[in-house]
């Protein structure tokens, strides 16, 4: 591959994120984007073949989710402690923290609720591997966890830190949260590891 197509592409691809961090998903096509890289058109369909091939190329260059390190440390950390209450919390804080600085992330996740593209499908196949990784260690070494739905709790409390983190966009509060505010976020940050905690520590309860 030449330089300049090398130099072009990147130029490309860094544009699919200015457009998208700036105008949304919503404005996110192929015009927009040799607008913002400043090349005719013609070269991204040479390069990427479509708007769904730009997106696929976009998503395998650039960093949508935080791999387990950012959220947890290294995976070894897993089994080097007993306590779960403290994986599972620290895995969701730093998701929060994660999400709130990723603003292309946020249009993509935007994106995610009334549409389905490359970037859309590259970023739920990597979350649910990354969870699916993670209750995969956790069961290999904690046996308790078979009682426990973790599975759900981190579906749910997920869903939630997902909703406030882009509500922040349009909102200035949710429910009396101020999401402007770094205590607005503390408060949430705290409930969140409570409510993991709370959980944990219920006794087993059978189906019947």
């Amino acid at each position: 591959m030449s330089r300049n197509k090398t130099q072009t592409m990147k130029k490309i691809l860094d544009a699919v994120g200015q457009v998208l961090s700036q105008s949304g998903a919503n404005n996110l096509g192929v015009n927009a984007v040799a607008r913002r890289a400043d090349v005719d058109k013609a070269l991204i369909y040479r390069y990427f073949g479509s708007l769904d091939g730009l997106l696929l190329a976009y998503a395998k260059e650039s960093s949508l989710w935080p791999d387990i390190s950012d959220l947890i440390g290294e995976s070894g950390h897993i089994s080097r402690t007993d306590n779960t209450r403290s994986i599972l919390g620290e895995f969701l804080l730093n998701q929060l923290k994660e999400m709130r600085r990723r603003k292309v992330t946020q249009e993509v996740m935007r994106a995610e609720i009334f549409t389905e593209n490359a970037l859309t499908r590259s970023l739920s196949e990597t979350r649910e591997k990354q969870k699916s990784d993670l209750l995969n260690k956790l069961s290999m070494t904690k046996s308790w966890l078979m009682d426990k739905d973790i599975e759900a709790l981190l579906a749910l409390l997920s869903a939630g830190i997902s909703y406030m983190v882009l509500r922040s966009k349009f909102s200035d509060k949710h429910m009396g949260i101020d999401l402007h505010s770094n205590f607005g976020w503390k408060r949430l940050e705290r409930l969140a590891g409570d409510l993991v905690t709370a959980y944990c520590a219920m006794p087993a309860q059978s189906d019947d």
